[in-house]
């Protein structure tokens, strides 16, 4: 869509798209937020890129930009959300409940990988490097 100016913030339509004030009216930001079930595993994250490349292709045209902000992965039924596995981390990790804190941790880090693997993108394995490195910076 076209690029216009609205209150800071302001929620434009029901995809979680905001458009931010720029001072210059020549470009504007659009913000999209995906998070839960919008990013639950592979065939959601694949919806995801379309919607912003379809954004993104719209925006060319209108001297506009994009900020992307994804937030955990949540889930299909029957699953569990990410945000639930990591409040349950710092809650055993509080408890110094270690063996519960590692389990928990691996069910974050399969389900992850699993997502990764999934979308069979060319960084693949550095995807998976980086989270397993992540993991293994929090269990120390």
């Amino acid at each position: 869509g076209e690029c216009h100016l609205c209150q800071e913030g302001e929620v434009v339509d029901s995809t979680n798209t905001i458009i931010l004030n720029m001072e210059d009216t020549t470009s504007c930001w659009e913000v999209h937020k995906f998070g839960g079930t919008s990013v639950a595993d592979a065939d959601c994250f694949q919806n995801v890129a379309s919607i912003v490349e379809r954004e993104l292709s719209s925006l060319q045209h209108n001297n506009g930009c994009i900020a992307l902000v994804v937030s955990a992965m949540g889930a299909k039924k029957p699953g569990v959300k990410t945000t639930d596995l990591l409040l349950n981390c710092v809650k055993f990790a509080t408890e110094r409940n270690d063996e519960a804190l590692k389990s928990t941790l691996d069910q974050i880090q399969t389900k992850h990988l699993c997502c990764i693997e999934e979308l069979g993108l060319p960084t693949t394995a550095h995807l998976q490097a980086v989270l397993r490195q992540d993991i293994n910076d929090i269990i120390d």
